[in-house]
């Protein structure tokens, strides 16, 4: 032992040039890789701080591919999948900590608001029946959807208030219950109208999210909440 001890003491001496450039490649190494370690520990760190500050749970998407890129063009996808309600009742079953597996699907549609009116872009919010479902916006009059329901749809102020008025005052939004919309050429009545705000920007509109499967199939994803 102690001649190999020697040994190594002796190359040191008669190389100091290379001992000291080894080990200051160590150090860097060394250094660098606590850097990094230590950087991705402060982003996970500030991360949950913030989903702590902002909310108790922790969404987490699962959404079918509708396009594939193919020589640096988006081409739509053929088959792709549609999620059931079979498919988020085996997400909660194989997610056993989840709070709420929900299905939803969002796009923009043709909506034709008041009879003989023109056509408008509505962006329509396709989402399954809950008490609580995440993000849900209050509401000012009328109820939420439920799980009987068909054919229904609860607006934003805006899409209410050009459905009561085509477009006028805004206080003439509960006169938008009951009357009946086109959305992609389908009737659905109003049940309820959200309350104004400032984030939901366009005319908006909430529908069943089995009304959207029945409807030209779109592509329907799901949310899980997790506890943060």
């Amino acid at each position: 032992m102690n001649s190999a001890l020697q040994v190594g003491v002796d190359a040191l001496r008669a190389n100091p040039l290379r001992a000291i450039l080894s080990t200051l490649g160590v150090v860097m190494g060394v250094g660098a890789m606590v850097s990094v370690l230590a950087m991705g520990d402060g982003v996970e760190r500030f991360a949950q701080r913030e989903i702590e500050r902002t909310t108790d749970l922790l969404s987490v998407g699962v959404t079918p591919m509708t396009s594939l890129r193919v020589d640096g063009q988006l081409v739509r996808r053929e088959g792709f999948v549609s999620l059931t309600k079979a498919d988020a009742d085996a997400l909660a079953a194989a997610v056993p900590q989840a709070t709420q597996v929900t299905r939803q699907a969002v796009g923009g549609v043709l909506a034709t608001l008041v009879p003989d009116g023109a056509p408008r872009g509505v962006m329509v919010q396709a989402v399954q029946a809950s008490p609580k479902p995440p993000n849900r916006p209050a509401l000012a009059v009328g109820r939420w959807l439920a799980d009987s329901d068909t054919a229904v749809a609860v607006l934003s102020a805006s899409t209410a208030a050009a459905v009561a008025a085509g477009g006028g005052d805004s206080t003439q939004q509960a006169e938008a219950l009951g009357r009946t919309i086109q959305l992609n050429g389908r009737a659905h009545t109003v049940i309820g109208v959200v309350e104004a705000d400032t984030t939901l920007r366009g005319l908006v509109a909430w529908v069943p999210v089995d009304d959207a499967a029945r409807a030209r199939g779109p592509r329907i994803a799901a949310s899980i909440a997790l506890p943060a």
